[in-house]
C-alpha cells in the first residue's frame, strides 16, 4: 500500500511537470528575446521632458526619478512640431530659461543629449552644465556662437576641464553643423560625448566628430541651464524646445536616428 502511494505520487508529479515545463521554456525564450529599440532608448535615459499640455512654472520628467525643470523670466509654452498647442516650451531672447537642479547630482562623464529646437534668431546657447551664478563648472554647452562659430550650430567642451569646478571656462574644443542652420524650423539636435570623443548630429545624422583629449570633470555645484549662458552674460536663446533627453551614456547612431524620427 505504501508502494503503491509513492508510485502514485511520482506519477502525479511527473504528470504536473510535464504540465509546467512547456509554459516554463515559453517564458525563458521571451527573456531571450532582444530588446527593441523602443526599449533601448529607455535605457539610461537619466531625464526627459517631453513637454505635453505645459503649463506653470516648471516640467517635470517623466522618468521615475520625476526631475524637475524650473523656468524663469517669461518662459511659455508655444505649438509643438506637429501643431498641437502648449506642446513646446517657449524661450523669447530676453529673460526666458530654465534650470535643472538635479543637474549637480549628474555624475557621468559619458553622456548624450537629444532635443528638438526650432531656432528664431542664430543667437544664444540651447543647453549647458554650468553655475547660473558664477560660471564656474561650466564642463560643455550646446547652441549658437556668433563670435567664433556664426550661424553654426556647436557643441563645446571646456579645455580647462581640471579646476573648472571651481573657475570660469577658458577656451573649448568644438563640433559644429557644416553650414548654418536655417530659421523658423524644427530640427532635431544630439551631442555625444564618449571618452575623448565628442559628436554632434543633426536630424539623426552625424555632422562632426572630433577628439578633445579631456577628461570631463564632474562639478557638483552646476546645473543643467537651458535657454541662457549665466547671469553675467546671459545669452538668452529665442525659440522653442521639446522632447528634452538627458542620456547617462553615448548613444549608438541607430538609436539618435530613430528618436529623430520618432520621439
Amino acid at each position: 500500500m505504501i508502494l503503491s502511494r509513492i508510485t502514485h505520487a511520482i506519477i502525479l508529479s511527473c504528470i504536473i511537470c510535464a504540465c509546467l515545463l512547456p509554459s516554463c521554456s515559453k517564458d525563458n525564450s521571451k527573456k531571450d528575446e532582444p530588446l527593441t529599440i523602443e526599449d533601448r532608448i529607455q535605457e539610461g535615459l537619466w531625464a526627459h521632458f517631453p513637454v505635453v499640455n505645459g503649463a506653470g512654472t516648471n516640467l517635470t520628467d517623466v522618468t521615475r526619478e520625476k526631475r524637475k525643470l524650473l523656468l524663469y523670466g517669461n518662459a511659455s509654452f508655444g505649438p509643438d512640431r506637429h501643431g498641437g498647442n502648449n506642446g513646446s516650451l517657449l524661450l523669447n531672447g530676453e529673460d526666458a530659461y530654465g534650470i535643472i537642479p538635479d543637474g549637480r547630482f549628474f555624475g557621468y562623464k559619458n553622456f548624450s543629449i537629444s532635443f528638438y529646437v526650432y531656432p528664431e534668431a542664430t543667437s544664444g546657447l540651447f543647453i549647458g552644465k554650468q553655475n547660473y551664478e558664477t560660471a564656474f563648472g561650466a564642463t560643455f554647452n550646446v547652441g549658437f556662437d556668433e563670435v567664433f562659430n556664426g550661424d553654426q550650430l556647436r557643441f563645446a567642451i571646456t579645455n580647462n576641464q581640471e579646476g573648472i569646478c571651481a573657475a570660469e571656462a577658458a577656451g573649448s574644443t568644438t563640433v559644429s553643423t557644416p553650414g548654418e542652420v536655417y530659421l523658423n524650423k524644427w530640427v532635431h539636435v544630439t551631442v555625444v560625448n564618449e571618452g575623448t570623443t565628442m559628436r554632434l548630429y543633426l536630424d539623426g545624422k552625424l555632422a562632426e566628430t572630433n577628439n578633445h583629449g579631456k577628461t570631463i570633470s564632474l562639478c557638483g555645484n552646476s546645473e543643467f541651464v537651458i535657454g541662457s549662458w549665466w547671469q553675467g552674460d546671459p545669452k538668452f536663446f529665442q525659440g522653442r524646445f521639446d522632447d528634452i533627453r538627458i542620456y547617462s551614456r553615448p548613444l549608438p547612431p541607430e538609436e539618435i536616428e530613430f528618436i529623430a524620427k520618432n520621439g
